[in-house]
Formats: C-alpha cells, sequence, structure tokens
C-alpha cells in the first residue's frame, strides 16, 4: 500500500515537473512573439543604409577574385560576385552565394594549389615563431619561379598591392562570401622569401615597402574586423622578413634610411579600429539570425527576439569597444583595457523575455577585446623593427646602451624594450591574451644579431 502511494507521489511530482516546464517553455514563447520585441536603438537603424562600393582604384575586388582560374581576369571575376551579392541585397534576400555560383565566376573549384603543399613553413606565425621568414626563405628554390600557377599570383598580388585603396562592400551578412586571405597573404610572403633568397638588397626593400603601403591602406580603409586583422598579419610577415634582412645582411647607411623613410608606427586614425565593431554590428543587422545565435538550437531561435538581442550587442559589447579602440598606447595599458568586458550578457537570463539572444550571448566563444590588443602589439612590433634598424649600422655595438637610450620604447610604460642578451632578442610583453590553449600565445619580440655570431 505504502510502495502504490509513493510510485503514485512520484508520478505525479514528475509530471507536474513535466507540466511546469512545458508551461514555462510555452510562456517563453509566448513572451518572445516578434510583436513583443524591443525598437531597434537608432544607431543600429542608421547601419541599415549601407555606402556604395568604389570600384575604381580599388584592391578589393582584384582579392575577392584573386584565385580565378589562370585565363580570368581577377578584378573582373571579383566585380561579377559583388553585382550578383549587390542583387541579392537589392531583393532583401541572404547577401549569399552558393558552391556552384563561385565556382561560375572563378573559373573552377577553390581547391588547394600544388605549390601551397611545398612550403611547410607557410603554416608559421609569425605573430608567434620569431624564424618564421627564415624557414620560408630556407624552402625557396629557384624552380619555385617556374611553377605556373604561382607566377599567376605573384602577378596578381603585386596588381592589387598597387591599387590606392581597399575600400570593401558594406552589403555584407554572417554569411556573404570574403576574400581567399589565407592565400593572398602565402603569396605575400612567398614573394618576400624569393626576393631575399635571389635579389639585392634593394629589391626586398623595394617589395617591403609596397606590402607596408597595402597594407596600412586596408587597415586604415578596411570595413570588417576579418580585413583589419588580415591587415595586421601582412603587416607582421613584412615586418619579419625586414628583421631577418637585417640579421642576415651588413645594410648599408642609404639602405637604413630607406627602412626609415616607409616604416613608421600607425597613425591614430590607423590604429583606432572602432568603425571595425560597427562593421560587425551591421552584418548582424543585415542578417536573418543574429550571428552570436547562429547554429543555436530551436528553442533558443524561437525565444530570440532579434533587436533586442542586437541592442544588447551594440550597448554592451561595440559601444565599449569602440571607446577602448580610440585609446593611446599608455591609456589602453593604464585602464586595463585588454582585459575581457564585464557585462550581463554571460549571466544566466533572469527574464524570459529575449531568453534566447541572453542565453547565446552567455554561451558565445567571442572575445572582441582581443581585436584591439592585437592591434596595439602591432604597433609595437613596429618600434621593434626601427630598433633593430638603430642597432644595424653600428659594428659591435653595446646592445643594451643603444636600446637603453633609443626613442624606441615599449608602447604601454614608455620603458626601454628589454633585451635578452641569451637569447639575443629585443622585446615587451605581449597584451593580447585571447589566445586559446594549447594554442601559443603572442610573442612581441624579434631576433637580432645572427650575421654577427
Amino acid at each position: 500500500m505504502f510502495a502504490r502511494s509513493l510510485i503514485r507521489s512520484l508520478i505525479f511530482a514528475v509530471g507536474s515537473l513535466v507540466a511546469g516546464l512545458l508551461l514555462l517553455g510555452a510562456v517563453a514563447l509566448l513572451v518572445n512573439l516578434s510583436w513583443f520585441d524591443a525598437t531597434l536603438h537608432p544607431e543600429l537603424a542608421r547601419l541599415k543604409k549601407v555606402e556604395p562600393l568604389l570600384l575604381e582604384e580599388n584592391a578589393y575586388p582584384i582579392a575577392l577574385g584573386f584565385i580565378a582560374a589562370d585565363g580570368l581576369d581577377p578584378r573582373a571575376a571579383g566585380e561579377k560576385i559583388l553585382q550578383a551579392l549587390h542583387e541579392r541585397f537589392l531583393r532583401g534576400k541572404p547577401i549569399i552565394l552558393d558552391t556552384e555560383e563561385m565556382n561560375a565566376f572563378l573559373g573552377g573549384t577553390a581547391k588547394r594549389d600544388v605549390w601551397q603543399t611545398r612550403f611547410k613553413s607557410l603554416d608559421c606565425n609569425a605573430r608567434v615563431h620569431l624564424d618564421c621568414a627564415d624557414r620560408l626563405i630556407a624552402e625557396v628554390t629557384p624552380l619555385d619561379t617556374k611553377d605556373a600557377r604561382l607566377g599567376v599570383l605573384l602577378n596578381r598580388y603585386e596588381l592589387m598591392i598597387r591599387e590606392e585603396h581597399f575600400v570593401e562592400s558594406q552589403e555584407r551578412d554572417a554569411y556573404t562570401p570574403g576574400p581567399p586571405y589565407g592565400r593572398i597573404l602565402d603569396v605575400g610572403r612567398i614573394r618576400l622569401a624569393m626576393s631575399l633568397r635571389q635579389n639585392s638588397t634593394s629589391d626586398l626593400l623595394t617589395k617591403a615597402a609596397e606590402d607596408f603601403r597595402f597594407w596600412t591602406t586596408m587597415l586604415r580603409e578596411g570595413d570588417t574586423l576579418v580585413a583589419k586583422m588580415i591587415s595586421l598579419a601582412g603587416m607582421q610577415n613584412t615586418l619579419d622578413f625586414l628583421s631577418a634582412l637585417m640579421r642576415q645582411r651588413e645594410l648599408t647607411e642609404t639602405e637604413i634610411q630607406t627602412i626609415r623613410h616607409f616604416l613608421r608606427p600607425m597613425t591614430a586614425e590607423e590604429s583606432d579600429i572602432g568603425q571595425a565593431f560597427l562593421s560587425e554590428a551591421r552584418i548582424a543587422v543585415l542578417s536573418e539570425t543574429p550571428p552570436v545565435a547562429i547554429g543555436s538550437s530551436w528553442f533558443i531561435q524561437r525565444t530570440l527576439q532579434k533587436n533586442a538581442t542586437l541592442n544588447d550587442l551594440y550597448l554592451k559589447i561595440i559601444v565599449p569597444m569602440r571607446l577602448r579602440s580610440a585609446l593611446t598606447p599608455e591609456e589602453y595599458y593604464r585602464q586595463g583595457a585588454y582585459r575581457p568586458l564585464k557585462h550581463d550578457l554571460r549571466e544566466r537570463p533572469l527574464s524570459l523575455f529575449n531568453w534566447g539572444g541572453r542565453t547565446a550571448f552567455r554561451n558565445a566563444n567571442w572575445d572582441p577585446e582581443q581585436f584591439v590588443a592585437r592591434v596595439q602589439d602591432q604597433n609595437g612590433r613596429i618600434s621593434l623593427v626601427m630598433l633593430q634598424a638603430e642597432l644595424e649600422p653600428k659594428p659591435g655595438p653595446d646592445v643594451e646602451a643603444v636600446v637603453s637610450s633609443s626613442r624606441w620604447r615599449n608602447p604601454y610604460t614608455g620603458d626601454p624594450m628589454e633585451y635578452r642578451p641569451e637569447f639575443h632578442t629585443i622585446g615587451f610583453v605581449c597584451l593580447h591574451t585571447a589566445f586559446h590553449p594549447p594554442a601559443s600565445p603572442d610573442e612581441c619580440s624579434i631576433a637580432i644579431e645572427t650575421k654577427r655570431n
């Protein structure tokens, strides 16, 4: 008798719990119906109006068509892709192209080129390791100049970097295709490695100057965070080869002056990537589903209020990140602006309204603070190469004395760069700490003195 009573009580309790959960779910679905959504923040509403794309003297269409088949004009291919995306934007459709459409515009499938398999050092990240340029230089051989496909891409690279502008289309959502940046970076590195291995110092300096101007232009004019980060990677590759050049060859005073002529720290306009965070907000506004919730469960999607989610994104992430972006290196360090944002979007939702949006934010693995830190660190790495150039013309210099008296100092504290004679490096402590183990953290150092040992 007691057992039957206990079973009935358990069945009643479980049934009540299930009924309660179903009722709670039904209420959550009800309060998140679209007509209960918030009003979109005025700043976000303004982002629905996009600027027309500049095509003349713009490298972006060439970048978009960079891996087109050999017989095609990369600019023409890129412009056709942009036109197709523009037509979808005008119709209010997702701004995407399927694989067949992209293959048609590019004249074939975007498969890995044979030449890429020969250069194992292309996997080396110059933001983490100090010898990536040295590794690639050692891999380059005269036979590489005879690779027809690589030759086509090298020509396209030179065509692209000599354009005056890099302006992206603002007609983008979360799935809009972008340029094959990985391939572009690889070709740029191989171009510099071939030059340093086979050509004169002046040839390498000319190519490095062209690269640095292009990546700086891309950093300044690029709209998206992706473009900003790619420009930093390209800039670091260029610095890596300049540092290798000074380690491997004795440079004349004229050659050192050439480096000082084109290499310079970022301007305030270039280092302020706040506009790119607005670009991320625009992408979210133009996307059918906010990017933070893409891939979420059916229930999360149904209990998400798009406007309320976008407003949270703007007020609690975009606005503070724009403020951080405008700080000088000293202010950035002093205020601890490299630390993760503190906001309630990662806390368990207390309200059923926009339950899905807040849950999606809580589960997201997006750490926006890393992007500004990478810009600040990269600016410091420019100073390191300028300091290496200062050491270059002095035979057997007292490195510690030069480092101590140099104008090129720790960008955050104003102290001299750290000289570590046991490792033959100079550097400072990176603030970009958003790496994800087991990946290695960034290294804000350069190797010096190889040719003297």
